[in-house]
């Protein structure tokens, strides 16, 4: 039946970052940190050796291709994101993203390339379906988080436990990801 709801609510999605690349930046440099400097620390790399244009009289400026922010010695990359230890872990997710096969990651199995994923550097589960659902547009599976709970709660009026909201999820099939997003924005 929810099949029907994700045919009459199609081209509504939860949105993408522009590259999976920039979301697993993104992911890394915003855990446990304020928005406000998450985002200054994206926009001084994008400063740094980001693509730019000149449109209008207003400059805009693109997100780093891999290999600019690989070349980026250490120390240089801590200064820019104001955080060595988290430029230690984005040097390292850098390092290890270039060695994947971005076919694979949007087509392969889901456990797998969520297992490659939580290898790199820095990348825990939250931030493994993050970039599942938000880079790579792969919505068939949900994670479990806090979030994820309190939007199972208000919609069902109860709590669930982990068992429970796994066995709600597996009733939607490939849909778990619209389930849980649609979930969410009610």
């Amino acid at each position: 039946p929810f099949a029907a709801v994700v045919r009459r609510l199609h081209g509504y999605h939860q949105v993408k970052f522009p590259s999976p690349f920039e979301l697993l930046c993104w992911a890394i440099m915003s855990q446990r940190t304020p928005i406000g400097l998450a985002r200054r620390s994206k926009h001084a790399l994008m400063r740094e050796c980001g693509g730019r244009i000149v449109d209008g009289g207003a400059e805009l400026l693109a997100f780093p291709e891999p290999d600019r922010l690989i070349a980026l010695p250490a120390d240089r990359l801590a200064t820019l994101i104001s955080n060595p230890r988290k430029a230690h872990l984005l040097h390292g997710a850098l390092r290890g993203w270039v060695e994947l096969d971005e076919g694979f990651l949007h087509t392969g199995p889901y456990e797998e390339v969520r297992d490659r994923l939580l290898e790199l550097p820095g990348i825990g589960p939250w931030s493994a379906g993050f970039l599942m659902i938000r880079g790579l547009g792969r919505m068939e599976r949900v994670s479990a988080d806090r979030e994820m709970f309190r939007a199972v709660a208000r919609w069902y009026g109860r709590d669930v436990g982990e068992q429970e909201f796994r066995d709600l999820a597996a009733r939607y099939g490939a849909h778990q990801g619209c389930w849980a997003h649609y979930l969410r924005a009610a």
